[in-house]
């Protein structure tokens, strides 16, 4: 699995996609996304790093930071011709023919982490392999086989969070 995180958020103007323009443009970034992480796969897959290749399947998985809600088949078929155009463009479409991609939420992801104590990653993540590229959608899987690892990963780092939140109340506000 190549993982590439960005912070980037469905704005605005995609979200309610007033014109097919404002939604072009949005899923044009994340196109870029994903297109950048090919050129990290075939970086790999050229013996570009130190990691031996294992033959193994292999999927292109971006995270953001909220679902971009990827549920219309319009949005997909944009999507999908926007990620051929630039995969085509930086020679890379052989990568984009042997390695599905997927997006998911940062919140779908930490789920699927907390997932995996109960399931393997094939079993978690294996349906990217069977739809259309960019179809699969993570959260959806883990709502219908792992309902319980979004609560799970609701509590991760509950700890951590109570040390800094203690440490901030205790700082003085400066006097005006």
């Amino acid at each position: 699995m190549f993982v590439e995180c960005k912070t980037k958020r469905l704005n605005l103007a995609g979200q309610v996609a007033a014109t097919q323009q404002d939604l072009d443009a949005e899923l044009g970034k994340l196109a870029d996304a994903i297109v950048q992480n090919y050129a990290n796969i075939e970086h790999y897959l050229q013996g570009g790093t130190p990691w031996p290749a294992n033959g193994l399947p292999s999927v292109n998985l971006v995270i953001t930071l909220e679902d971009w809600l990827l549920i219309t088949p319009d949005t997909f078929s944009t999507l999908a011709s926007k990620v051929e155009t630039r995969v085509q463009v930086k020679e890379l479409s052989h990568v984009l023919q042997s390695v599905p991609y997927a997006t998911a939420s940062s919140e779908a992801f930490e789920a699927a982490c907390c997932a995996l104590k109960e399931d393997t990653l094939h079993g978690i993540f294996g349906g990217c392999f069977s739809a259309r590229p960019g179809e699969w959608q993570l959260a959806g899987t883990l709502h219908l086989k792992h309902f319980e690892s979004f609560s799970r990963a609701n509590r991760l780092f509950t700890d951590e969070f109570q040390q800094v939140t203690n440490q901030l109340v205790k700082v003085p506000w400066p006097a005006r």
